[in-house]
């Protein structure tokens, strides 16, 4: 069995799993929540039984198409685009930024692509016509198409995965905003609720897999990848707001869905050793949030505390030192700012930060293998017990 044959059976299945809206589909297992506040449930770590190599396959098979990288400016495009290209994203963007802070040159004198121009606004354009509630379900219901442009071109060194394709996607940052301007009360409410409409079509669109690979014919209606980042920002929202609790909680539930699930995809009977291998690929690249985007969703929430948490914020950044991370910023700006960060090396425009800008610092490393992974695992854990304790 060669790799691309099990890159090709995972991009299928990842196809094929879908939610189905309808009676049974949506009743969310009791196991799986319903957790008190802060209890801690360490995930089972490498509980598959596929193995390091099955561990360094998906590392092989699945990065390229999860990474959700665009591929390039096609033909035709201009000189500044095509360095971007070949000189990297990291080098361009610190161009921008510099000229985003330092140009005399306004943006409306910048030499821009105008085919690139009309596809952002045909982006914002919707965004504006749609509630929050709209917004919340296109994101979660809606297809992978949302996020393949701009997408992400950090280089393979110092991305943050999840995180940077989730923020790269204007209908999550609304999301984000949105619920972040709310009162305390209602703000509360409405991450609780994120969180538990994403969560549930998320588990509900892996139990079809779990009827797919039982050889069941199913309808393909969403998207695993839609889901996972639905997931992600409810997780996001929650740390970023500094609610301890409802991240515990989040993480909590997240735990006991990954344990359930895994046992039983451990258990189930394929029909060949590809099917079998590729389902769980599918679910190491999409099941939950990857490590890189968890442990940072930790200290991100650790920067929201309180004056007296200097000693606890200390312990986080030692504990994540143990990663030699890197230290990388991503500003993000209003929804419907003109450019964004992302938007950036397409458009050869600066950020538009006249709206206002959050700038994240988040970590991200290089680190493929067997061993780094259990260290992140490790550091996880350690980064909750100090963090929910």
């Amino acid at each position: 069995m060669s790799l691309q044959a099990v890159r090709s059976m995972s991009r299928q299945l990842h196809g094929h799993l879908t939610f189905v809206a309808g009676a049974g589909t949506n009743a969310l297992p009791a196991a799986w929540g319903g957790m008190r506040t802060g209890e801690l449930k360490s995930r089972k770590a490498n509980k598959m039984k596929l193995g390091q190599l099955a561990f360094l396959l998906t590392v092989v098979t699945l990065m390229p198409s999860y990474r959700m990288y665009s591929q390039g400016p096609p033909a035709g495009q201009s000189s500044v685009q095509q360095r971007t290209q070949d000189e990297g994203w990291e080098a361009f963007v610190s161009s921008n930024r510099a000229a985003s802070l330092h140009s005399v040159v306004s943006q409306e004198e910048a030499l821009e692509d105008p085919a690139r121009r009309k596809m952002i606004d045909k982006i914002i354009t919707p965004l504006k016509r749609e509630s929050l509630e709209q917004s919340i379900d296109n994101l979660i219901f809606g297809t992978e198409y949302q996020y393949q442009w701009p997408g992400f071109n950090s280089p393979d060194k110092s991305s943050q995965h999840n995180l940077e394709v989730m923020l790269s996607n204007r209908r999550a940052v609304k999301v984000l905003q949105g619920i972040e301007k709310m009162p305390a009360k209602e703000r509360a409410l409405e991450c609780r609720v994120l969180f538990a409409k994403a969560f549930q079509a998320h588990t509900n669109i892996w139990m079809e897999g779990l009827r797919l690979w039982r050889g069941s014919t199913i309808t393909n209606s969403n998207s695993t990848l839609c889901t996972q980042l639905a997931v992600t920002l409810a997780m996001f929202v929650a740390a970023d707001t500094g609610q301890r609790d409802l991240l515990a909680d989040e993480f909590t539930q997240l735990d006991r869905f990954l344990d359930d699930f895994q046992e039983q995809l451990t258990n189930l009977q394929f029909p060949d050793a590809t099917t079998k291998m590729a389902a769980g690929f599918s679910f190491q690249d999409r099941g939950a949030p990857d490590n890189q985007c968890e442990i940072n969703l930790l200290r991100l929430a650790a920067m929201h505390g309180s004056g007296e948490d200097g000693k606890l914020l200390n312990q986080i950044e030692k504990e994540c030192s143990r990663l030699e991370p890197e230290e990388n910023e991503i500003p993000v700006v209003g929804w419907d700012a003109r450019t964004t960060v992302f938007d950036a090396p397409w458009v050869s425009s600066p950020i538009d930060t006249s709206k206002g800008v959050m700038r994240y610092k988040f970590y991200a490393w290089h680190h493929f293998s067997v061993r780094a992974h259990q260290e992140e695992e490790q550091v996880k854990k350690r980064l909750r017990l100090l963090l929910f304790r």
